[in-house]
């Protein structure tokens, strides 16, 4: 992560100063300037990759990075702060947005006053509706007023991007009634990341040992997935003594409740983006788990994310059949699906007493990754550059 860890240096070092930002001098026919991108996982691959991928491989695509900082969890994304610096607004043709409850006109207008011609982006990447009560923005949806903020905020920018198609679907079907008139652009993009951007982590660390590691995310937003498989973690840990869990994140207890209650785990606290792969690699886990429950939450919120994430460090999976995951996993190929908590048992224990198959799985699942979620191939950036000139 050195390159991503240098740009942020850079740009919260120079005290707004951007012209020593990597690419700013590169020729191109647009520049796309990503607002509020945060240092954690989500971030890291709906931002982050894109914006240092694209400056890295487009020809005709230049980015910024405008006010990349530190999560900060006691708050939500309305509560950052942000200076949109003139220089960086004058040259920039779009801007991407996170998702926000908060009214966007005014930015909108604010940059406009300044560029006529600027187009203005925002990210979806959830559902509103059935969000689970464990997640910190469930109050925040319970408000009506919130719920038309995020429509008004639709039909007020130029694009909405999503990374999942049946979201895409299920909010054009909830507002188009609403923001009828709006020439808005609806469009779900790939999530990819960039191995550049983690060649200096190490790859495939997986070796023999005394005890077979399990890794498992465990931020606030996998709660109630963690619940899920709670029992089947026990069940294997009761079964094999060798067996160690990994939870990865601080989201374990969540309203002094233990998602992983009496299951025998190592909790793994990363700093942020710029630790999350090298921690996980040092744990040199045998394999990696990523139960999903199958809720309509789920089935149109949940990426790909964790996925690439262990793929690409050459990690065995073990997923949930559910949608979407079930969608890039075939059984026994690109990782192991299970349906219900006997099939998790009987797979892991499978792995337990033979490595030799999820090996071989691991592997496909890399070959996999590396076909369709990394971004430098011509098709990728072709995507990208022709969503971004169509605005």
């Amino acid at each position: 992560m050195k390159e991503l860890d240098d740009y942020n240096r850079i740009i919260n070092s120079e005290r707004g100063d951007y012209k020593n930002i990597p690419f700013i001098n590169k020729e191109c026919d647009l520049t796309v300037t990503y607002v509020l991108p945060l240092l954690n996982v989500d971030s890291y691959y709906k931002m982050i990759t894109q914006a240092m991928a694209l400056n890295r491989y487009s020809k005709k695509i230049r980015t910024f990075m405008l006010g990349l900082q530190e999560e900060q969890f006691d708050k939500q994304i309305e509560d950052y702060d942000v200076y949109l610096q003139g220089e960086i607004v004058a040259e920039t043709d779009i801007f991407v947005f996170p998702f926000t409850t908060q009214r966007i006109k005014p930015i909108i207008q604010a940059i406009i006053d300044y560029k006529s011609s600027a187009k203005i982006c925002m990210i979806i990447d959830q559902d509103w509706v059935d969000v689970p009560v464990h997640r910190k923005e469930y109050a925040k949806f319970q408000d009506p007023d919130v719920l038309k903020r995020i429509v008004e905020n639709i039909r007020d920018v130029d694009a909405v991007f999503f990374f999942n198609n049946k979201l895409e679907d299920k909010v054009f079907d909830r507002v188009s009634a609403q923001i009828k008139g709006s020439n808005t652009l609806f469009a779900t993009i790939p999530m990819l990341t960039d191995l550049e951007l983690i060649a200096d982590c190490e790859i495939n660390p997986n070796k023999d040992q005394e005890f077979f590691n399990i890794g498992i995310l465990a931020g606030i937003n996998d709660w109630e997935n963690n619940s899920y498989i709670r029992d089947v973690l026990k069940t294997i840990q009761k079964k094999h003594k060798n067996v160690q869990v990994y939870a990865i994140g601080n989201g374990i207890v969540y309203d002094g409740k233990n998602c992983l209650k009496d299951v025998n785990y190592k909790q793994i606290v990363y700093a942020n983006i710029l630790d999350y792969f090298h921690k996980i690699s040092s744990l040199k886990l045998n394999c990696a788990i990523i139960p999903i429950k199958d809720t309509a939450y789920n089935s149109v919120s949940f990426d790909y994310s964790s996925y690439i994430t262990f793929s690409i460090l050459q990690i065995p999976i073990f997923a949930s059949d559910v949608y979407p995951i079930n969608k890039v996993i075939n059984n026994n190929e690109r990782g192991v699906l299970c349906a219900v908590k006997n099939n998790w048992i009987d797979e892991l224990e499978l792995a337990i007493k033979d490595q030799s198959k999820i090996t071989e799985i691991m592997k496909m699942a890399f070959s996999v990754t590396r076909e369709y979620f990394i971004f430098n191939t011509p098709d990728k950036i072709k995507l990208f550059e022709e969503i971004f000139t169509s605005l």
